[in-house]
């Protein structure tokens, strides 16, 4: 496994992804040496106040941060050949570097290069990747994790970055996992950030990114062009 994302981590260069820098192995012990960013993790600076004052990212920068995802996921990783597909695209696994704000795509740990293997030993029921932000079509029907499934991810990372709160409003419940799965189960969409929180751009491509037809979903370049 560890070989595996050696390899599929060694031929990503792009300034909007942590950079891999090596594998270090001794007994019993695995370490991924990776680019140091100077910052915080894009969850954090969502929901822990005493990091978002320390990072002070403002309305602006929002936009210049949100850009800087797009460009990693969908200007670069889906357009390579093959395309990488992250699987676990999240605020949590994106880094933002303080003070300039330097965004960058971490944890391709369980990405997989879309290949005749990776659609192989995809598992029908074990998509990978956190239930608030996986599509429905893998989370309720367990099909592999495609440039479609990436890009609702995003959009569900980039919409919970503009509202600061949580995109599904299942804080509160039990089991959250169930309470999206019927959320999905009903056609419900996620909560879409306000025209005072980004431009009308953003908010209709994000919309179309949440669809629950993954065809009717923007491809890498349409993305792009909301911003």
């Amino acid at each position: 496994m560890i070989d595996g994302e050696a390899k599929i981590n060694a031929r990503i260069r792009h300034p909007n992804v942590v950079q891999f820098l090596g594998v270090a192995k001794e007994p019993g012990r695995i370490y991924i040496v990776s680019e140091l960013v100077d910052g915080c993790n894009m969850e954090d600076a969502i929901f822990d106040e005493e990091r978002k004052r320390e990072m002070g990212i403002g309305h602006v920068d929002k936009l210049f941060v949100a850009k800087q995802c797009v460009q990693a996921v969908a200007a670069y990783l889906h357009t390579l050949v093959p395309p990488v597909i992250h699987k676990d695209i999240k605020p949590a696994n994106v880094s933002i570097r303080k003070n300039c704000f330097t965004t960058k795509l971490c944890d391709l740990g369980i990405s997989k290069v879309k290949s005749l293997t990776a659609a192989n030993t995809a598992c029908a029921g074990n998509p990978g990747g956190t239930p608030a932000y996986i599509a429905p079509e893998c989370l309720l029907a367990g099909k592999k994790a495609t440039a479609a499934t990436d890009i609702r991810s995003l959009a569900i990372t980039l919409i919970e970055f503009f509202i600061e709160e949580d995109a599904w409003s299942v804080d509160d419940e039990v089991d959250a996992v169930l309470a999206i799965q019927r959320r999905m189960k009903n056609e419900e969409i996620p909560h879409i950030p306000s025209a005072t929180q980004c431009s009308d751009q953003i908010r209709k491509t994000i919309t179309m990114c949440v669809h629950y037809n993954p065809g009717v979903r923007p491809c890498a370049v349409d993305f792009m062009k909301a911003f």
